[in-house]
């Protein structure tokens, strides 16, 4: 490999194939490596050194600089796909750097490879999970994370609420966060009522964001909030609020099946921005009137 330091990347590359393929390449020759000029070349050197499952704490040391400060796009993508093939206990100080880095939202493709190396380690204690969310400045990946924790049958509220606390007014961190959690509860019944998310709630609901203020109360609503069932039936109600503002209130408020929701419905039948949501709710009421 040192003798083709002058010679094209291609060639220096097959160089480093065929040293691996021989058996060639001692611990100290795959660190250099990780510090070679050509991308590529260490972008090779990172699937080379992870190949077998592990690696020595030089070159862990050297994978977690590589995560914080290469600026190549081939080779942060290196990293995302080799943290799948390290122990989890160790993949943390290289995940937490790679998700520090917002231009990464801007490649689907690496923000899912990390994802995929990340998300076991979200089944570790909530502090570690937090101090994952905390770090993550990717969008995306702020959402999976939050979706993450409300599923199951029983969501991890303690840490979602930590994460909203601690990036306190932050409107984008705080819109992914329920985007995601709000993803995770959708649709599901029964979702025991959360004391914590009743306290922190009304904060949201008054975000200056939309996005967060509608999805906040759609959560409150699933675990079954008066508060925020009354401000959905005042949206329905209101001939001044937008009409697909409407009908996804009368949508979440049909998710509810409470009694009072078939009397709500049967009185939008004139009303021609709702009257097909209107049908549609009904069908799971069994009433004369319906």
């Amino acid at each position: 490999v040192a003798s083709l330091s002058d010679a094209s990347s291609s060639r220096r590359l097959q160089g480093v194939w065929a040293a691996h393929a021989c058996g060639l390449l001692t611990d100290e020759a795959r660190l250099r490596l990780l510090s070679d000029k050509d991308e590529t070349i260490r972008g090779w050197a990172v699937r080379i050194e992870l190949e077998d499952h592990q690696a020595s704490p030089a070159a862990l040391s050297r994978l977690v600089e590589m995560a914080t400060s290469d600026t190549s796009p081939y080779v942060q993508l290196q990293l995302a796909s080799g943290l799948q093939r390290l122990p989890v206990k160790v993949r943390t100080p290289i995940a937490q750097q790679l998700v520090k880095h917002p231009k990464h939202a801007a490649d689907n493709n690496l923000v899912l490879m990390i994802w995929y190396g990340i998300e076991p380690l979200l089944s570790g204690n909530d502090q570690e999970t937090l101090n994952l969310a905390l770090a993550t400045r990717i969008p995306k990946l702020r959402q999976f994370i939050a979706r993450h924790l409300g599923t199951g049958d029983v969501p991890r509220f303690d840490p979602l609420l930590r994460w909203l606390e601690e990036i306190g007014a932050d409107p984008d961190a705080q819109r992914d966060i329920v985007t995601g959690l709000h993803a995770a509860l959708e649709g599901r019944r029964n979702v025991a009522k959360n004391e914590a998310w009743a306290r922190i709630a009304p904060r949201l609901a008054m975000s200056s964001d939309a996005t967060t203020r509608e999805l906040s109360q759609r959560i409150s609503l699933i675990q079954g909030s008066d508060s925020a069932y009354d401000y959905f039936a005042q949206v329905v109600m209101d001939p001044k609020t937008d009409a697909a503002q409407r009908e996804r209130a009368l949508s979440a408020l049909v998710t509810t099946h409470r009694p009072s929701v078939a009397d709500l419905l049967l009185g939008r039948l004139d009303d021609s921005a709702l009257r097909a949501t209107a049908i549609r709710g009904l069908a799971g009421f069994d009433r004369p009137e319906v």
